[in-house]
């Protein structure tokens, strides 16, 4: 029987024993152990991380090492010395075997609830798995480790940007691109491990997300040295070589059209991505646009258009002070007379009562160019092959090239004006507000364990 196979036996096993599930577990631990120490047969357990780590769970959880027995003198081992013997065995095993999938399943012990108490414990051997890892691929980054112990010691681990690592070190990357919206992420996932500097050489802000289920993922946060998308498709395949995310996060603001589903403040989530950034110009003729992208994966889409069920969502906003207020009668507008309408029916739907609300998401396609949109005429020829188009903003149509077949990807906005609203009018806090906004809906929408 393969180590599968038989883990599912041993867990169905489990399930269906008569007896505690500790009483259980401790007899198997002590037959198993009892076998190898008496060189009956090899050592029982599987070579591969990820049915060790499930053997590994099953062993924590009901041969507890809050519960191990403290022997004085000359002792007799007995059915719990045996278990104990196979669960730190079976565990030794585990953090020397090499790759990615040791890391993960390491990481995924120490997210698990029932070992709360042994979290940090696993993550430092996550950590040392991946250092000892990149240390083998390249001499120097092991030196360079050796150096940030020496300097460090125990605290080395919140330095590894000292080892210019490495290659899996994020379970999510996300992308921002102004100061403002770098400074509202790092807010939001304030756990820090560090700086990481990639082979790319990107800086990369290592920070620990609440994943949902008691389970964390480590983020990697970058900001990209200037707006566009050729920059956004650089950065996201740097992202990709240096440390291997599953899934990317844009996270920033964007320029909203003017609805009655959301408005300045409220946070944008894309269903898909439509680049717009190869157009033709000719004298006296409008511009025309040649629209790729496309939709997002499909996992991506079904668990976006579902949030509102999400319980993790239900308070996502619920720290978050009051949006700010606007003077209706103050306010500009620009572009062609219906649109100028459209923009003012929009404000007063969401402004004209005068009562804050909390911010609101809304789930819609994204376009993107290499352009600032602030001409109504441009975005309304837009809206004519995609009225579902919600906002616009010059990033995600390159983080979109850049992941298609590679990894899961995510635009999350803040709308911080409105396409035909002179920003002159409205107050500066609605951008600093829309950064904060859509930073936290990241945070929120991470615990729903999208990847």
């Amino acid at each position: 029987m393969d180590a599968p196979a038989a883990l599912d036996e041993l867990e169905a096993a489990l399930r269906g024993a008569t007896e505690s599930g500790d009483q259980f577990i401790l007899t198997v631990a002590d037959q198993l152990w009892s076998l190898v120490d008496d060189r009956i047969v090899a050592f029982p357990f599987p070579t591969g991380a990820r049915e060790l780590g499930r053997l590994a769970l099953v062993l924590f959880k009901h041969i507890r090492p809050d519960d191990d027995i403290k022997h004085r003198g000359a002792y007799s081992p007995g059915p719990r010395d045996h278990a104990e013997s196979l669960r730190r065995a079976l565990l030794g095993l585990l953090e020397r075997t090499p790759g990615d999938d040791t890391y993960r399943v390491l990481k995924a012990l120490a997210g698990e609830p029932s070992l709360k108490t042994w979290s940090d414990w696993f993550l430092s051997l996550a950590d040392k798995r991946l250092a000892d890892d990149a240390g083998k691929k390249d001499p120097e980054v092991a030196n360079k480790l050796v150096r940030a112990y020496e300097t460090h010691g125990l605290e080395a681990v919140n330095h590894l940007e000292e080892a210019s690592l490495m290659t899996t070190a994020a379970d999510i990357g996300i992308i921002t691109i102004r100061e403002d919206e770098f400074q509202a992420v790092l807010a939001a996932f304030p756990e820090s491990s560090g700086v990481v500097v990639g082979k790319s050489e990107r800086h990369y802000n290592i920070r620990r997300a609440d994943a949902g289920n008691g389970k964390t993922y480590r983020v990697a946060v970058v900001r990209l040295v200037e707006q566009g998308n050729g920059e956004a498709q650089a950065g996201a395949r740097d992202l990709l070589e240096d440390l291997q995310p599953k899934m990317i996060l844009v996270v920033g603001i964007a320029g909203g059209v003017p609805s009655d589903d959301f408005t300045l403040g409220d946070v944008v989530v894309a269903t898909r991505i439509n680049d717009y950034t190869v157009h033709v110009a000719r004298q006296d003729e409008d511009s025309a646009f040649d629209i790729s992208g496309g939709p997002l994966g499909r996992a991506v889409q079904a668990g976006v258009v579902n949030l509102g069920a999400r319980h993790e969502m239900r308070e996502w906003s619920g720290d978050l002070s009051p949006r700010p207020a606007i003077d209706l009668a103050a306010v500009r507008t620009y572009g062609p007379d219906a649109w100028q309408k459209r923009v003012r029916a929009s404000l007063d739907h969401h402004f004209g009562t005068g009562a804050a609300r909390a911010p609101v998401f809304h789930p819609c396609a994204i376009g993107s160019s290499d352009a600032l949109i602030k001409d109504a005429d441009v975005l309304i020829t837009w809206l004519e092959t995609a009225r579902r188009l919600c906002a616009v903003e010059m990033e995600s149509a390159g983080v979109y090239r850049a992941t298609r077949e590679r990894c899961a990807m995510l635009s999350i906005r803040g709308i911080s004006d409105i396409v035909g609203l002179n920003r002159d009018d409205i107050r500066k806090e609605f951008t600093t507000y829309a950064c904060i906004t859509a930073a936290a809906f990241a945070r929120a929408y991470l615990t729903t364990s999208p990847v």
